[in-house]
């Protein structure tokens, strides 16, 4: 039984961020609206690139399951779950993203972020500061992050650990019931701390793998034991033909990056096809702590 650590990695010097995926749908994403002080506040999430059975559940206690669907709208806190041969891509209001392969599950734990003026645009920066936290239980994570503002976090949860990011593509996979985990670089350098507080950096090309093995001083007892190693040519070119894939729906995603008047005309048609759908802080939720 794997125990959850929640460790805050935030764009300090020395911490680099794992990623998330980018792929879209059209339109442009709008931000909340201004808080008083510039307090930051909950984000838009919505579902992209959907095949296969894909379901969310949450974050209210009714367990009700609702099938996720082309351009949906996810709550933070909610848990998405795939099925066989299924996958989804979950587009942030940050510019960021994440996929999901099949057979996977994960809970948005967090998102939330300083409102911007406008709508979504296309760049290699968030548009403001963020703080985003999945909580990856079990699959297959795919992504793509946004170099991150000063003072953003975003985290990868996983039973074994903590990858935390700054703007690079990379990819998780975990295994509860083995208690294996991997993690492949393809772009950017990832650092991951273990829930024995052993640390990983993970650079381009490099990957991390971590496998139960069996004490021999200690029968029964089961002990973790990471390495890294180059990435395999096979695991490199899949991970880069899906950042490829969803880099170029999540374009089509935001609004243009031109400032003329033509650009702004077509910015505000895209903001009235997928208008702002921020979801209210739900106040029975949970966030990952160290005794979860």
């Amino acid at each position: 039984m794997f125990s959850f650590i929640l460790l805050s990695l935030s764009r300090r010097r020395h911490f680099f961020p794992v990623i998330a995926i980018l792929l879209g749908f059209g339109g442009s994403l709008r931000a909340a609206a201004a808080e008083p002080g510039g307090a930051l506040v909950t984000g838009e999430l919505r579902a992209a690139a959907v095949a296969g059975s894909v379901v969310w559940t949450g974050p209210g206690k009714d367990g009700t399951v609702t099938t996720v669907t082309e351009g949906m709208a996810l709550p933070v806190g909610a848990r998405l779950v795939t099925g066989p041969e299924s996958s989804v891509v979950v587009v942030l209001a940050s510019g960021s993203s994440f996929r999901l392969g099949e057979n996977t599950e994960v809970q948005l734990a967090k998102f939330v972020q300083t409102p911007f003026p406008g709508v979504l645009r296309k760049g290699e920066e968030e548009p403001s500061e963020s703080q985003t936290a999945i909580r990856l239980r079990r699959g297959e994570l795919t992504s793509r992050v946004r170099k991150l503002q000063t003072g953003s976090t975003w985290e990868v949860q996983t039973p074994l650990g903590v990858a935390g990011v700054r703007g690079t593509v990379f990819r998780i996979t975990i295994d509860p019931a083995t208690g294996t985990f991997g993690l492949v670089v393809t772009e950017g350098e990832v650092g991951f701390v273990s829930v024995w507080s052993e640390e990983w950096d993970v650079v381009e090309a490099r990957s991390l793998q971590i496998a139960r093995a069996v004490s021999a001083g200690a029968p029964g007892r089961a002990d973790f034991q990471g390495s890294t190693q180059d990435a395999s040519p096979a695991a490199i070119a899949r991970i880069n033909a899906a950042a490829r894939e969803m880099a170029a729906a999540s374009d089509a995603y935001s609004a243009p990056a031109a400032s003329g008047s033509e650009a702004r005309k077509r910015a505000e048609q895209g903001a009235e096809r997928f208008p702002s759908m921020i979801v209210p802080p739900d106040p029975g939720l949970q966030l990952i702590s160290p005794s979860s």
